[in-house]
C-alpha cells in the first residue's frame, strides 16, 4: 500500500511531532511568565531617550527637512508606544 508509512517515516514523524509539543510548551511558559517591574520601567526610560534624540538624528544627517522629520518621528513615536 503506497499510503502507509514505513517504520523510519512514522518514527522520525513521532520524533518531530514530540519536539514540536515541547516548543510550544516552552513558548507557552515564557508567554505566562511575568515581566520583571525593573525591566518595564528601564525598557520605558530607553524608549523615552531614543525617541528624545530620534530628530536630533534625523535632522543631523541631512536627510530629511523639517517636515518629514516631524512625520517621521511622529509615526515611529506612536509605533513605538504603541508595542510598549
Amino acid at each position: 500500500n503506497r499510503d502507509m508509512l514505513t517504520t523510519s517515516e512514522a518514527s522520525r514523524l513521532e520524533k518531530t511531532a514530540h519536539q514540536l509539543n515541547e516548543c510550544v510548551t516552552l513558548t507557552e511558559r515564557i508567554q505566562a511568565s511575568p515581566i520583571p517591574p525593573l525591566y518595564t520601567a528601564h525598557t520605558g526610560r530607553l524608549l523615552m531617550f531614543y525617541l528624545f534624540f530620534l530628530p536630533l538624528a534625523l535632522r543631523g544627517s541631512g536627510l530629511l527637512n523639517t517636515l518629514g522629520t516631524i512625520i517621521t518621528s511622529t509615526a515611529c513615536g506612536y509605533a513605538m508606544f504603541g508595542l510598549d
